[in-house]
C-alpha cells in the first residue's frame, strides 16, 4: 500500500514540477509516458523496498497528466481476470488520493480500457511491420494479456465506475 501512494506523490511531483515548463509547451505537464514498476527504481531506506525514481524516458513528452494517471494505475494494478473488483477499485482510490485526483476519477476506466486498446494496436502494428522487440512481445503472450485485461475492465466497469465515483472518505 504505501508503495503505491508512493508512486502516485512521485508522478504527482513530476506533473507538478513540469507544469508550466518550457519542456510542457502549450500542454498541462510533461508526462512520462512508460510508468510501470519496471521502469521504477526501488530502494530500501529500512522499511522495504519503496520506489524513489522513475528511469526510461524514452516516451516523455509533453501532454495531459490523467494520460500517466491511467498508464500508472494499470501497470501498477495489473486488472484483469483473478483480480477482484472491490480489492482493484479500492487501489485505484488509494493511488488516486495519493496523487490528489478527485474529479474525474470514474472517467480514468474508460480511459484505461481506450489505452489499452490503442496499446494492442501498437504493438500488433509494429510486430506486423517486422520489429523484433514486438514480435517477442507477441510471443510472450504479451497481446493475450493485455486483450484478457480489457475483457475484465469491460466485463466489470459499471462496477468499477460507481465504486471511482463515490467520494473518498
Amino acid at each position: 500500500q504505501e508503495s503505491l501512494e508512493a508512486v502516485a506523490r512521485i508522478v504527482r511531483s513530476l506533473h507538478d514540477l513540469t507544469s508550466g515548463s518550457e519542456l510542457a509547451g502549450d500542454a498541462e505537464t510533461v508526462v512520462h509516458g512508460d510508468l510501470a514498476p519496471r521502469n521504477t527504481v526501488y530502494i530500501d531506506r529500512g522499511e522495504g523496498l519503496r520506489p524513489a525514481a522513475f528511469i526510461d524516458w524514452d516516451l516523455a513528452r509533453p501532454g495531459r497528466r490523467v494520460e500517466d494517471v491511467v498508464d500508472m494505475l494499470w501497470q501498477y494494478l495489473d486488472p484483469g481476470p483473478g483480480h477482484s473488483t472491490s480489492q482493484f477499485t479500492q487501489r485505484m482510490r488509494l493511488m488516486c488520493g495519493a496523487y490528489g485526483l478527485e474529479a474525474g476519477r470514474r472517467d480514468l476506466v474508460g480511459l484505461m480500457h481506450r489505452r489499452m486498446l490503442e496499446v494492442v494496436d501498437g504493438i500488433a502494428s509494429q510486430a506486423d511491420s517486422g520489429s523484433a522487440a514486438h514480435e517477442r512481445l507477441v510471443e510472450k503472450g504479451t497481446l493475450s494479456d493485455i486483450r484478457a485485461q480489457v475483457s475484465w475492465l469491460a466485463a466489470h466497469r459499471y462496477e468499477l465506475e460507481t465504486a471511482l465515483a463515490q467520494r473518498t472518505p
